[in-house]
């Protein structure tokens, strides 16, 4: 996302950045809470939490974005919830894509890109960066094997809309791709 600002910065229509959880100070208050190492909730709650997020940032802090005529580049979204909690909660893609209906309404992404890196280099990353882990990420091996799971059946559900990106690319080079992607799907849309 930090690659991406500057080669959109006067981008025309202009670009919106934002992320999930959060984005809107509701959204943001929620965030806090459910990755909050501290806490410990079952699935099915953090399931709804991120769907009250993920309402009040589609209505407040997305749509008004999208209904000015904007492209909005939003790291995280209901992908990862169907990957998250649908696979690596166990709680089922379908039943986590029902609830987040409700939330998202008519709010879909154009395009998702999914930045493939595999678990030893996802480690050694997070290692490198020394961040203490949040809530979900602490969970372990198993969950993220389930969750990448997740992501791959999307993405055969979904090829039309859901791009793979080798992560092991530089952030400029991954970020350069994006950009042409975003152009691209300007250009079809008449825009």
């Amino acid at each position: 996302m930090r690659a991406l600002r500057p080669l959109l910065s006067d981008a025309d229509p202009p670009t919106h950045f934002t992320r999930e959880p959060g984005g809107t100070p509701v959204a943001e208050r929620i965030r806090a809470l459910v990755l909050d190492p501290g806490i410990e909730m079952d699935a099915w709650t953090e399931a709804y939490l991120y769907a009250a997020a993920r309402a009040d940032h589609a209505r407040h802090g997305i749509r008004p974005h999208l209904v000015r005529g904007e492209n909005v580049v939003c790291e995280r979204y209901l992908d990862s919830s169907l990957t998250y909690q649908g696979y690596g909660r166990g709680l089922g893609a379908e039943a986590v894509r029902e609830l987040n209906a409700w939330a998202v309404g008519t709010v879909i992404p154009d395009r998702t890109f999914y930045l493939r890196l595999g678990a030893e280099e996802r480690t050694r990353r997070a290692r490198k960066l020394g961040a203490s882990l949040d809530r979900i990420e602490k969970v372990g091996d198993e969950f993220w094997r389930r969750v990448e799971e997740g992501f791959e059946a999307l993405i055969q559900l979904e090829p039309h809309r859901i791009e793979v990106l080798d992560g092991r690319r530089s952030p400029g080079e991954l970020a350069e791709l994006v950009v042409g992607e975003i152009r691209s799907l300007q250009y079809t849309r008449g825009d």
